[in-house]
């Protein structure tokens, strides 16, 4: 494993970013309390951002998951729903996941009942539009 700790003791951004790809190259999942032992679930960025990260391309790799009991059409509410599952600050989580893949996959793949609820949810597509008009120019 390339997991190591920096010369503090304390684990670092590129620490965590390397045991997302040692557990993307498992030929199964590691489990969720092994997911938030080692990348975490609390308030912290350390804490949120990596498993945020990695509740992303979990999704991306996988259609379901062996430790949940549905199984999850929508790779962005698959994101979503494993972030949710990993317990502790999992609105954060979550949010950052699911911004995550609706920024790669497109809002098209967003459920609309997941839409509907959203707080400003047309404002931001007019922007996220707007955004790639322009990038595309």
């Amino acid at each position: 494993m390339n997991y190591r700790e920096s010369n503090k003791g304390e684990t670092t951004f590129s620490d965590k970013i390397r045991l997302i790809m040692d557990f993307l190259d498992r030929s199964e999942p590691p489990s969720r309390s092994e997911v938030v032992e080692k990348l975490g679930n609390g308030v912290k960025a350390i804490d949120s951002v990596p498993t945020a990260l990695y509740s992303f391309l979990l999704s991306a790799s996988c259609d379901q998951f062996p430790e949940l009991p549905v199984q999850i059409r929508s790779p962005v509410l698959r994101s979503i729903f494993y972030a949710i599952s990993l317990g502790g600050d999992s609105d954060t989580i979550a949010s950052m996941a699911g911004a995550i893949a609706g920024a790669y996959w497109g809002y098209e793949l967003i459920p609309n009942e997941i839409l509907r609820v959203c707080e400003a949810s047309k404002e931001t597509i007019r922007i996220a539009d707007d955004l790639f008009n322009i990038s595309q120019q």
